[in-house]
């Protein structure tokens, strides 16, 4: 009985992950780390042709390269935020995924002026 389950488990793993058509990271691989001052990597991970995606997400964040299979989201608050995928032309509808930013502990940035009496 114990194996039977074991393959239930597998093959519902493996149908979960079959169905994922996009993806969402940080350049240090830990999703739970997701912080006002590094981007996240948002990832589109099926190839059809005619189809036109675009990003959208809500609050204070800005996606660049909205229309790209790879985009980058800054988040300028701490908060929850809903990434949503609009596909144009295909007949299958992305459920929106819900991202939480928090607040880096370090939130300054420092810089170099250049003085012009040297």
């Amino acid at each position: 009985m114990t194996f039977i389950r074991w393959v239930i488990f597998c093959l519902l793993i493996f149908t979960k992950k079959s169905r994922e058509t996009w993806r969402y990271g940080n350049e240090i691989g830990q999703s739970e780390l997701f912080n006002t001052r590094n981007p996240i990597k948002l990832e589109y991970l099926v190839e059809q042709d005619g189809v036109e995606i675009e990003w959208h997400i809500n609050g204070n964040c800005v996606v660049s390269n909205k229309s790209s299979q790879v985009a980058s989201l800054t988040c300028s608050k701490p908060g929850q935020y809903k990434v949503d995928l609009k596909l144009n032309g295909s007949s299958t509808e992305e459920a929106g995924r819900y991202i939480n930013v928090q607040a880096y502990h370090a939130c300054y940035r420092w810089y170099l002026v250049k003085s012009d009496n040297q």
